[in-house]
């Protein structure tokens, strides 16, 4: 029950949080992607080196198993440990970069573009195409919701892409 509670807690507690009144959007969402970001590649790797991957009560942890379990585990420790490295170069990494420079420099990048298109991935993150180039954007718990075809102001991190506040322009 508790671990429930945890799980939903850290799913909607940035939501709540980027909700409140009095709390600016690009510091709100700086600080929840940085908690994904920085905590996500730790838990992954512990969990990968940690815990046990064929449970008791599964397929696999029975006797006729027993010779290839080993292997099985080793190569889905690998696997887990593999998602973590992926994830640590692909997002925290260009976010850590992203955040010294904005600790160097105090400047945020601000485009305004039309959105192109949006695809909601599962989980608190959206992909944005926007009409200045390919490159995709990366928008954590948005809380307005964006139209394709409108334009809007982006506050946008350079490296990582990660879009941290927006405003809709009315026509």
């Amino acid at each position: 029950m508790i671990r429930w509670l945890v799980v939903i807690a850290i799913l909607l507690g940035p939501y709540l949080f980027l909700q409140s009144p009095g709390v600016p959007q690009a510091l709100g969402r700086t600080i929840a992607v940085s908690i994904w970001a920085f905590c996500a590649p730790a838990a992954i790797l512990w969990f990968g080196l940690k815990s046990q991957m064929i449970r008791p009560g599964g397929k696999l942890y029975q006797p006729q198993f027993d010779d290839v379990r080993p292997k099985i585990e080793r190569n889905l420790r690998i696997l887990v440990i593999a998602f973590g490295v992926f994830y640590f170069f692909i997002l925290t990494l260009p976010f850590a970069e992203d955040l010294i420079q904005l600790g160097n420099s105090e400047k945020l990048l601000r485009i305004t573009e039309e959105v192109k298109y949006r695809r909601s991935g599962r989980g608190p993150m959206q992909s944005l195409g926007l009409s200045h180039g390919d490159k995709t954007y990366y928008l954590f718990y948005g809380t307005k919701l964006l139209k394709v075809g409108s334009t809007c102001e982006f506050v946008v991190l350079p490296r990582s892409r990660m879009i941290l506040d927006y405003t809709e322009f009315k026509r």
